[in-house]
This record gives structure tokens, sequence and C-alpha cells, in this order.
């Protein structure tokens, strides 16, 4: 599992993640993470973090390029509580995957 996965989990799971606003566009979170704020966009097409090094350089850097989109934990954080929100249920606390079939 990817390490930003995993940490957007954590910020989760310890409850960093706070709902600020929905409208027709846009729905925003706030992450936080040590001591930074950082506010989190969602819209149809894009989920943008305010402070993140691609803020403003999505698919510009070559790393970017290689390895395709980037989206940092704190996105993969807002993600998981628009989940919540959204009442997804949850058969587990972790996020290990396994082949056995989970009765719900």
């Amino acid at each position: 599992m990817g390490k930003r996965i995993e940490k957007g989990f954590e910020l989760y799971q310890k409850g960093n993640v706070t709902f600020i606003f929905v409208d027709n566009e846009e729905i925003q979170f706030e992450v936080k993470s040590k001591k930074t704020v950082y506010i989190i966009s969602i819209l149809e097409s894009v989920v943008r973090c305010n402070q993140c090094e691609d803020y403003e350089f999505r698919f510009q850097r070559e790393s970017n390029a290689k390895n395709g989109s980037f989206l940092c934990s704190h996105c993969f954080a807002a993600m998981f509580k628009l989940s919540e929100i959204r009442g997804v249920k949850q058969s587990r606390t972790t996020l290990e995957f396994t082949d056995k079939k989970v009765d719900r």
C-alpha cells in the first residue's frame, strides 16, 4: 500500500480532518498535520492541496509526469472523511487487503 495513502488514513483516523463547506462545485476540508493546516479542495475533476508542492505545478514536474498524478496524504485524508460523510460502510479499521471474502 502506498505511503501517502497510509499516512492519509492515519490522519483521518486521528480525527485531523474537518469538513469546511460544500457548494455546487466544490467540497473543502481542513487537514491538520503536525503544526500545519492544509486546505483540501475536491472538485469534480481534481483534488488539490493548498500547501503541497504540487498545488501550482501539477503535471509540470518531471517526477509527476513519469509517475502519474500526485495526491498528497492530506488529499487522501480528506477523501477518507468524504467517504465517512457520504456513509460508506467500513468493515475494518485498517487498510489491509486480503483475498478472503468479508461478510457484511
